[in-house]
């Protein structure tokens, strides 16, 4: 990993963090929205195939059932202040996902009443 890249060094990208459950990207298309609303915002420049090739390394990166999965994006190049280039670097980052928080079961509740207890 080059140091001296604008993700280091102008903090020029972001990241997106998804979970593989039972070996799917859960809410895929979701993902890829955001992704490219922050390729738009940023001017950074893909190829229409991209997510299609994305998707694929992170299924074969993903190798346990369910694994929670950080892909940062950045521009490549250097640059002072105006870019060299709008390309862009990605790095894909795969953890284990021992907890399932997703189960089946789960049930959300909302809470009906409330207390302010001032500080002291």
């Amino acid at each position: 990993m080059n140091w001296s890249n604008r993700k280091f060094q102008y903090g020029d990208g972001f990241f997106e963090t998804l979970i593989v459950q039972n070996g799917e990207i859960r809410f895929w298309k979701d993902h890829i929205e955001r992704i490219n609303y922050a390729f738009k915002t940023l001017k950074l420049n893909y190829s229409p195939i991209f997510f299609d090739i994305l998707k694929k390394e992170i299924e074969e990166k993903s190798n346990f059932g369910s694994s929670r999965i950080k892909v940062q994006f950045w521009r490549s190049g250097k640059g002072k202040y105006t870019p060299e280039t709008n390309q862009i670097e990605y790095n894909i980052e795969v953890t284990e996902n021992k907890l399932s928080f997703f189960r089946e079961s789960t049930s959300i509740g909302l809470c009906e009443s409330s207390e302010v207890i001032p500080s002291r």
